[in-house]
């Protein structure tokens, strides 16, 4: 298949909007994913709150320890990362929450903001005055995750203590990695689908720098065999009219060995020329610069006339080649010169696959809208192996025990190249050792 440089730019396009829809629809999902995870978060937060007070109200240790306080105010701020606190009642405290958290498998972040002094009442009832000279209390008792820890007796209203001196605790929890939790959860997988994400953009990445590569590449080898071709067509040229002039001449045509010298080198001459233009039309195709000369055609008067340059090797090897051609209006819009190359190359191919008496059927049915040549042999035919590759330019079939078959590889590659040009199709039919026939419609226009 020839990449143009518009085909190239193309698929790189498609592969990058695909690539960009792939990171999309990724992030698209992930950020689903998380508000999924924030409302839940917030819902079960006041849950984990309420352990957390439970828990913080029956540790008598810290219970006593804040009851037990007498002074002036007290301001703490402990995070959670901190190991080993100093005061005695944020060391319980954190004990406190850290169990709360692993109990209910909490992997993230918070930071504490606790506020304690001696008072019959908590912070939370304290009056916009008090709120407006101490804003510390606003900070804390006005933060959505508030708890307030107001002495030992939990069975009275909230704020109610009782008789005698009491010490309210207020603290505030807060989340500063609230996503902590999520990655937490989910980071093998966001990592795997990252990693993921990378290897395809690298190898898109690869691809492309290779595909550049290789049209470079491939221009370079057909600009080459261009030059060498056109380099190559001067001295056949030459040579071919000089064995001419030679099979003229009185002293060639007196020796039955100089007129078999020159007739060698016209054939050798010819066949050279025969391969040269092969490779020039090839690269013609790569290139993107063929076209065709197309006119109106008799298809059975082309056949005819290519047929009859097989006749004497075929005699020779006792073998027949048999014209079948039953197509009622045999008339074609097409390129005469590529279309005799191609009924060429698929009779000569015909010929020197088959090892002893070939037998060649050629046949031609006729349709409203085309007309189908088919051409048969009963030659050493082809795997199926074989036959997926059998179109590519440069592959060779095996030829079994035939050693004096030579080529390039590139007729069949030109055959069907041509007939997709004229908007044709060619298809295969063949097993080993049983021949092979080729179909080849082509639309009469």
């Amino acid at each position: 298949m020839r990449l143009s440089k518009l085909t190239i730019y193309i698929v790189i396009g498609a592969v990058a909007l695909s690539v960009i829809g792939l990171l999309n629809v990724q992030l698209k999902l992930i950020r689903a994913d998380v508000e999924v995870y924030q409302q839940q978060f917030k819902l079960l937060v006041p849950e984990y709150i309420s352990d957390l007070q439970d828990a913080i109200r029956k540790d008598k240790v810290l219970r006593d320890l804040v009851n037990s306080y007498e002074g002036e105010e007290k301001y703490f701020v402990l995070e959670s990362f901190e190991d080993a606190p100093k005061d005695p009642i944020l060391v319980n405290l954190k004990r406190n929450i850290d169990d709360v958290f692993d109990l209910n498998k909490l992997n993230i972040d918070y930071e504490l903001k606790v506020l304690m002094g001696a008072s019959r009442r908590c912070y939370h009832y304290s009056g916009e005055e008090e709120r407006a000279r101490n804003p510390r209390i606003e900070e804390i008792v006005g933060h959505d995750y508030f708890m307030c820890l107001c002495g030992p007796n939990v069975g009275m209203g909230h704020g109610q203590h009782g008789d005698g001196e009491y010490t309210a605790l207020d603290v505030s929890i807060d989340y500063p990695n609230e996503l902590g939790g999520f990655v937490g959860e989910n980071g093998p997988l966001l990592r795997t689908s990252l990693l993921l994400l990378l290897i395809l953009i690298a190898a898109f990445s690869y691809t492309v720098i290779t595909i550049n590569k290789q049209k470079k590449l491939s221009d370079l080898k057909n600009d080459f065999i261009n030059n060498l071709t056109h380099e190559f067509k001067t001295p056949i040229f030459s040579i071919s009219l000089a064995s001419g002039l030679l099979r003229k001449s009185d002293e060639v045509k007196q020796s039955d060995r100089l007129l078999k010298y020159t007739e060698l080198i016209d054939n050798e001459g010819k066949r050279l020329k025969s391969q040269v233009d092969k490779i020039l039309q090839m690269a013609l195709i790569d290139s993107g610069n063929f076209k065709l000369e197309k006119k109106q055609l008799n298809l059975h008067d082309l056949i005819e006339r290519v047929s009859k340059n097989f006749e004497l090797i075929i005699n020779e090897k006792q073998g027949q080649l048999i014209l079948d051609l039953n197509a009622e209006n045999p008339s074609i819009f097409a390129d005469e010169t590529h279309l005799n190359n191609i009924i060429y190359n698929l009779l000569d191919n015909a010929v020197k696959y088959t090892e002893s008496q070939p037998e060649i059927l050629v046949s031609t049915l006729g349709t409203d809208k085309g007309i189908t040549l088919i051409i048969k042999d009963n030659g050493i035919g082809m795997s199926e192996h074989t036959q997926k590759f059998i179109f590519d330019k440069f592959y060779r079939a095996g030829s079994g025990d035939l050693h004096n078959v030579k080529g390039f590889g590139l007729g069949l590659s030109y055959v069907k190249s041509v007939i997709e040009a004229h908007r044709g199709r060619i298809n295969l039919n063949s097993r080993k050792n049983e021949g092979s026939e080729f179909n080849i419609y082509l639309p009469v226009r």
